[in-house]
């Protein structure tokens, strides 16, 4: 699916379609990803979120670092092990957490850096934060409220 849409990408010269296809092609990659630690582990029904969160991180870094951009995607990861049923949606939150922050946030900079931090609370609750050192968004101004990627977040936050 990634390559497909890789592909697909190559033809588009649209700026703001090729931002979609590239963003579904992260998703994919992100899915993917645990599917592919899955099968070179004994166990088939945990993920090691460290590396799992490594990998999401360095593939977004990759593809987002450009000539006009040094990006560095760091990550603080204290929960060792997820089922991958807590796993899949928490991947691609911090994927679309990661490309928004990305995309948004190093507008006119030649630098940035994002922190991916995930933990277990004292209550047992999975904790995630994702944040920039980027120009902010005033929310006022914004339809981050009602866009896709907030509604992706709100349902597989649910999860």
């Amino acid at each position: 699916m990634s390559s497909l849409l890789n592909l697909h990408s190559n033809c588009i010269k649209d700026k703001g379609i090729l931002s979609v296809i590239q963003e579904g092609q992260h998703r994919v990659e992100s899915t993917a990803l645990i599917h592919q630690r899955l099968y070179t582990h004994d166990d088939f029904t945990i993920v090691d979120m460290g590396e799992y969160i490594k990998h999401i991180a360095s593939n977004l870094q990759d593809s987002f670092s450009s000539k006009n951009l040094n990006l560095q995607i760091k990550h603080h990861v204290k929960v060792s092990h997820l089922d991958v049923d807590s796993a899949i949606p928490l991947g691609l939150i911090i994927n679309k957490l990661i490309t928004n922050a990305t995309k948004y946030s190093f507008e006119g900079r030649s630098e940035g850096s994002i922190l991916a931090k995930l933990w277990i609370d004292e209550s047992e609750k999975l904790c995630l934060i994702v944040k920039d050192d980027g120009i902010g968004l005033l929310v006022e101004k914004s339809s981050v409220a009602t866009s896709f990627g907030t509604n992706l977040i709100k349902i597989l936050n649910k999860k």
